[in-house]
């Protein structure tokens, strides 16, 4: 679990367990991962199936650093989610890991599916919509806190939602 709840290596997984008296070499613990994560595909395809059953999917990508073994350091990837509508009855994310942020990972990902698509407005987006299939209603302003709203001399009070105050 070590793993994947506090991000452990398995060259630490290793010599963690050495330390136990049980020698687990990494190449052990690695071809594990890869049993449970072959045997969780049918899970994955399922899910992904449930949210790209909904009309309206929210779709985005942030990076992560990913251990490069061979250069000694680490290089970016990204984990893209991809949520069912917040108005549905049914909520769902699912995630993709991939090593870039270009369009053909979210053209992949949403290949067969038309409905609308709200996301950032990054510019990949524009690319993935221009399948006939696909809408767009993407975010065209930042929320503020309001924090930032009070301290904005040029934002009227009046526009400060009820909650916020």
């Amino acid at each position: 679990m070590s793993r994947f709840v506090d991000h452990i290596p398995y060259c630490r997984l290793e010599q963690i367990t050495a330390r136990s008296g049980v020698h687990t070499p990494r190449s052990t613990l690695a071809s594990w991962s890869g049993q449970a994560g072959a045997a969780l595909l049918p899970l994955y395809a399922a899910h992904r199936m449930f949210v790209l059953s909904c009309a309206v999917v929210h779709a985005d990508e942030t990076p992560v650093a990913m251990l490069d073994p061979g250069a000694g350091k680490t290089k970016r990837a990204y984990v893209w989610a991809y949520a069912r509508s917040g108005f549905d009855v049914s909520p769902g994310v699912v995630y993709e890991f991939c090593l870039g942020r270009g369009a053909k990972y979210p053209l992949e990902f949403l290949k067969g599916w038309s409905g609308t698509l709200i996301s950032d407005g990054y510019g990949v987006f524009d690319q993935v919509l221009k399948q006939e299939s696909l809408r767009q209603s993407g975010l065209t302003a930042t929320w503020l806190s309001r924090s930032q709203m009070t301290h904005c001399p040029s934002l009227r009070p009046d526009f400060v939602p009820s909650a916020w105050t």
